[in-house]
Order: structure tokens, then sequence, then C-alpha cells
């Protein structure tokens, strides 16, 4: 029976890294992990993994062709909260600022992975904390529920 989850649990991992391709970024920013040339982040995201696990908390986040944000955050509280503001994605560097002036919690390196099942965005802050995104629409009842309120002191997601 041990000789089966081990051999269950290696057969995992290897599907796992046969997978995902990703494409290295040659650090000129023409490249598709973080060069503006061939890589976006325009679309809508969902937050499914973060420090390695899935996270107890909703994250979902569209970025604009306008350097425009969205984001749907159910992450202090029992509803879904909305924020907006504004990026900045060069030489695969996300940097943003939210609508009420206060900056990103970081400067995140970006890498766009395409697997079979679709697209994913993975984040990765100054603290080497990994935040992976899939690409799906953003559900209408998360929208039409998001509010604009946030308890004094709490912090972004991002």
């Amino acid at each position: 029976m041990k000789s089966i989850k081990i051999w269950s649990l290696i057969a995992m991992l290897f599907i796992g890294l046969v997978g995902c391709e990703s494409v290295p970024d040659d650090g000129t920013g023409s490249g598709t992990n973080g060069g503006d040339n061939n890589v976006s982040i325009v679309g809508e995201w969902r937050l499914v993994s973060w420090c390695g696990e899935v996270p107890p908390f909703n994250v979902y986040i569209d970025f604009k062709e306008d350097e425009t944000f969205e984001m749907y955050e159910q992450v202090y509280a029992l509803t879904y909260e909305y924020v907006t503001g504004t990026y900045m994605f060069s030489n695969g560097k996300l940097t943003g600022i939210y609508s009420n002036g206060s900056m990103m919690k970081s400067k995140y390196t970006v890498a766009v992975t395409n697997t079979e099942d679709g697209k994913l965005l993975e984040l990765t802050d100054e603290e080497n904390t990994v935040s992976i995104y899939e690409a799906v629409p953003i559900p209408e009842e998360v929208k039409a529920e998001a509010t604009e309120t946030r308890a004094s002191g709490a912090e972004y997601f991002l």
C-alpha cells in the first residue's frame, strides 16, 4: 500500500512537470516570458495557487488593454470587494497603483505559461511569494456582489 502511494505521488509530480511548458525570458525584454512584445497579461484571471497551495480566499483580476485593472477580492471580507487601479507591465515586471493612490505591495516578476487546459499567469513578488492565476472569465455573480468597501487599515491582495 505504501509503494502505491509513493508511485502515485511520483506519477502526479511527473505529470505536473510535463504538463506545463514555460518559455524562458532572455532578459532583453523581448522574450515571451516578460517582453512586452510577445506576451500579454491582458485578460481575466482567477487565483488558483498561492505559496504553493490552494488559497483559502478568492481573487479575480481583469487586466485591461488601457493599463487599468479591476480586482475582485474576497480576502478580508465575507463578500467580494471591488478594487481598481492602473498598472505598468514592462520587461517582465508588473507594478501598479490603486485608485486610492497606494502602490501595489511589490514589483512582481511575471511569467505566462500555456498549458493543455489554458493559460497561466505567475506573479512572483520581491520576497519570492508565488501566486498563480488561470485565465477564466470573471463570474457575473462576483461582479454583481462586489462593493467598494474596505475595512480601515486592510491591505489589498497585490
